[in-house]
């Protein structure tokens, strides 16, 4: 929600660009969900829609991001009916294939990719972190 009242539904960023095409409403100007009723937020929620189910049919990683990059698909394609943006690349696919990678278990001829405990990588002492063995 704007200072002024303004809110938009899908996703807060969308409310603080140049254009108004996101502001779904004011609170000032009678009950919020009239928003629901007006043309615009039913196109807007057909093309998020559209863009939420390529996403699930194309990408291995949408049970654990759930299509979340909204604005972003818009910033980056101009369009929320799209599938993977740079930030889901480098925020989601990344952060997920090393997690897989690293819970993977190693093998016992590949004893280099095994994954170190905490206690053998960092310690804590009273001053913070200490990162090493």
């Amino acid at each position: 929600m704007a200072v002024n009242g303004d809110f938009t539904i899908f996703a807060g960023e969308l409310l603080f660009r140049e254009d108004d095409r996101f502001v779904f409403g004011n609170v000032l100007d009678g009950p919020l969900l009239d928003c629901l009723k007006t043309s615009r937020f039913r196109a807007l929620t057909t093309e998020i829609r559209a863009g939420v189910r390529r996403c699930a049919e194309n990408c291995s990683f949408y049970s654990d991001c759930g299509s979340f990059y909204i604005s972003q698909k818009h910033a980056e394609t101009g369009s929320f009916d799209a599938d993977e943006t740079l930030a889901c690349r480098l925020e989601i696919k990344t952060l997920f294939r090393s997690l897989d990678e690293a819970s993977a278990a190693p093998t016992p001829s590949d004893h280099h990719a095994a994954v170190r405990k905490p206690s053998e990588t960092c310690s804590v002492d009273e001053s913070g972190l200490t990162l090493g063995p």
